[in-house]
């Protein structure tokens, strides 16, 4: 009831002032939190850039709305910007904000916080810097497109999607709708999708293993039944046999990158 009759507010969106409310009870639970090795997140809803209470935007609410985030990455918390808009502009926007701050914003950043701060001496979190703190994810059938483009082995289902936005931080599912991925990243994340360990080393520097790993992904294919995917408009299976075939296991050589070092492998 309380959902249906929610309706956008205009233009206004003060993300600045709403972040600012929630500041003194992530503060109390900070201890904790690292006491347990855990992290909170944050998903935040929009379809709009930050703006006044008046719904003003101006370069000091973009400040404002970069302070707040400072003060909670200065904390073991991610946030999750969930965009409910094709507004290109405003797309742009938070890309923009993402990546350029993320290489050059003048923040106090949590790893140098956690330095000075005794607590956090035996603390471990997956999110180290800026981007990694800060993930924006557009709506459900975007994000298939992307990863349709980039990365077309994978059908992006919607069990996926929901994870990331409940903040999952594994680097290669956040690149799946960015770029296409390489070896190593595909193993890493059909371990992960499908709750097995994988050795990477292992697997890329053994043609047998290689191909026993291909067989298995046939099995949990079948294993882990179909989805929906709105780009095909039809059940399929989680991985694409015919596109991992094409791209990884056709080739003469599959190159990866691991540890700074270029590593080459033979492949069926």
């Amino acid at each position: 009831k309380l959902l249906r009759a929610a309706r956008p507010n205009g233009t206004v969106s003060p993300l600045s002032a709403h972040l600012q409310e929630l500041l003194p009870s992530i503060s109390d639970m900070v201890p904790t939190l690292i006491r347990q090795q855990r992290r909170v997140t944050l998903c935040l809803c929009t379809d709009s850039i930050p703006t006044d209470p008046e719904g003003k935007q101006s370069p000091h609410t973009t400040a404002e709305f970069l302070a707040v985030l400072g003060k909670l990455f200065d904390w073991p918390v991610q946030v999750v910007l969930r965009l409910s808009t094709t507004d290109e502009r405003v797309r742009r926007f938070y890309r923009e904000l993402r990546y350029k701050n993320g290489r050059s914003w003048e923040w106090r950043s949590s790893s140098a916080a956690r330095r000075n701060n005794s607590l956090y001496s035996n603390f471990t979190d997956d999110c180290t810097n800026f981007q990694e703190h800060f993930q924006i994810l557009e709506d459900y059938v975007s994000e298939c497109e992307g990863v349709r483009e980039h990365n077309p082995w994978l059908h992006y289902g919607y069990p996926l999607h929901l994870c990331r936005e409940e903040g999952i931080c594994i680097k290669a599912i956040e690149s799946l709708s960015q770029r296409p991925l390489n070896a190593t990243e595909v193993l890493e994340v059909t371990g992960y999708l499908f709750g097995e360990a994988v050795d990477e080393r292992q697997i890329l520097s053994n043609t047998a293993e290689l191909r026993a790993f291909r067989k298995r992904i046939v099995g949990l294919n079948k294993e882990n039944g179909v989805l929906w995917s709105p780009i095909k408009k039809k059940f399929v299976p989680w991985i694409d046999l015919k596109q991992l075939d094409k791209i990884y296991f056709h080739q003469p050589k599959m190159s990866r990158k691991h540890d700074g070092e270029d590593h080459k492998c033979t492949v069926m």
